[in-house]
């Protein structure tokens, strides 16, 4: 064995000598032999003993500590706002500086509002692999990753095709068609997540079987899902009544107007577990259904781009179906104890306003020579917008002219003030108990307003810019400037609730 190292060893030397090679790479080799004549580490064992340059990394799979720097505990109040596409910031208003905000998942496309927790003080964050993460606010500590999908059957699309295929008889829907709406659908089912009541439940889906969603609630401090219904089909859609004791879901296999009467409505007890059927009125065509309290659900018959055609109430109470509104309305809506509807008539210029009881019975009627719709709430009052002023109707459908059109309306959180602005840019502050009101001087015309929490002031958005304007100084100081800002929709924030 050392014989032939040296033989080697020597040609080597006579062929860099010839090929006039720098001397160091003869060095080099030098250095690497002695490893070639050293004892095996375990001798007599076979086993090969894996290097420090033979280990892999592993990046890690885990998701970072943090997602900020600890809020405070005075100051604010505090604002977690998108500012660009890929950025957010908390905001800290009594000092008008931010820390960056860096959500545990990469994906930055959601709306805060949605993961926001009832106290305000927490976020959950799916990771897209059935997990979810949960954030403190203030902290910035990432507490917790669950895994409520745990054990969930996997979903198999083909079985589910098959399946909805089977109820579409009269309908002749293309494979490749039903095969994306499915798919498209289960997506959305299973991203459906939401809070429940407090900080310790959410409302989940996962599947249930090859071709179905359930929806199910999940307990944060327990670990543990419990379902709620195993109906077949797909959670379309749910909502939580009011007082949170019910929720009505909607199933299906896919979500589209033309397969609408294969839609099913169910009503959850949350309590109790049980499940049962909605009823629906007999003429019915793409229904819409929402609360309109704790016992009572409201069935549009025929949704329309504004209001519907023909309205019923369901009373959880009697399992009562009552038809309440026939013909074309624009809208209605509960008014404490009463349902608020505008109607067009016939007539292109007049607009019937009517209070009617749960019962059916019509309380209160009032015409209006104009061209009316519902802009909003104000208080007590309700305000509609006619074809060239705005006006105010309280309880008794009494009229209010509040002048020119109004095109922003926002209330303060718990106070009286309100601020709106109206057609031709000008921006006013309300009194809505007194109606009193005095005009505000601000930057520019508003596209949106957000109240602090404690009413002492407000956010207010122009194209690319976030300004802020406190009332009782009545002056203005720019927040935030970003192309972001300058879209369509309205900002995308939160406010972190310190108590």
């Amino acid at each position: 064995m050392m014989s032939m190292i040296f033989v080697i060893f020597g040609m080597i030397w006579r062929w860099l000598i010839k090929s006039f090679i720098n001397l160091t790479l003869l060095i080099s080799l030098w250095m690497i032999l002695p490893g070639c004549l050293s004892s095996p580490a375990n001798p007599g064992t076979g086993e090969l003993q894996a290097s420090p340059t033979d280990s892999i990394e592993v990046l890690p799979t885990t998701v970072p500590n943090q997602t900020h720097a600890p809020l405070p505990q005075q100051g604010g109040p505090f604002l977690l706002i998108q500012t660009n596409l890929e950025e957010y910031k908390i905001f800290n208003f009594s000092t008008i500086e931010s820390v960056s905000f860096n959500p545990p998942m990469p994906y930055r496309g959601f709306n805060l509002n949605d993961r926001l927790s009832p106290t305000g003080q927490k976020m959950f964050f799916p990771d897209g692999q059935g997990n979810i993460i949960v954030t403190d606010l203030i902290t910035g500590q990432i507490l917790e990753t669950h895994s409520p999908s745990n054990n969930a059957p996997i979903f198999d699309l083909n079985l589910a095709v098959e399946a909805a295929r089977s109820s579409l008889t009269e309908i002749d829907y293309p494979d490749a068609n039903l095969m994306t709406s499915i798919e498209t659908a289960y997506h959305e089912s299973i991203a459906n997540i939401r809070w429940y009541q407090n900080d310790q439940y959410l409302l989940t889906v996962h599947s249930s079987t090859p071709t179905s969603t359930n929806l199910s609630l999940y307990d944060l401090a327990s670990k543990t899902r419990i379902e709620l219904e195993k109906l077949p089909g797909l959670v379309l859609d749910y909502q939580v009544s009011p007082g949170g004791k019910h929720i009505l879901v909607k199933k299906a296999y896919f979500d589209e107007p033309q397969t609408w009467m294969h839609d099913l409505y169910y009503l959850i007890n949350i309590d109790t577990k049980e499940v049962q059927p909605i009823p629906m009125p007999s003429l019915v065509d793409n229904p819409s259904l929402s609360w309109l309290n704790n016992e009572l659900i409201g069935i549009n018959h025929q949704m329309q781009p504004i209001g519907g055609v023909d309205y019923s109430i369901f009373n959880l109470n009697n399992q009562a179906l009552r038809h309440m509104v026939k013909g074309s309305f624009t809208h209605i809506n509960q008014y404490k104890d009463k349902l608020f509807i505008l109607k067009q008539n016939n007539a292109p210029d007049i607009t019937t306003i009517s209070l009617i009881s749960y019962e059916g019975e019509t309380l209160k009627l009032q015409e209006i020579n104009n061209r009316c719709v519902y802009k909003g709430r104000m208080g007590d009052f309700i305000l509609i917008n006619c074809e060239t002023e705005s006006l105010l109707l309280d309880e008794n459908l009494d009229i209010t002219p509040l002048g020119n059109r109004v095109s922003l309306l926002s209330s303060a959180p718990g106070g009286d003030n309100v601020i709106f602005v109206n057609q031709d840019g000008g921006t006013f502050l309300l009194n809505q108990i007194s109606l009193e009101r005095q005009p505000i001087l601000m930057e520019g015309t508003p596209l949106e307003i957000r109240w602090l929490p404690d009413g002492s002031g407000f956010l207010y958005r122009l194209s690319g810019e976030l300004h802020l304007y406190d009332i009782n100084l009545k002056q203005s100081t720019l927040i935030l400037t970003s192309a972001h800002l300058s879209d369509y929709t309205n900002i995308n924030a939160i406010w972190i609730d310190m108590n």
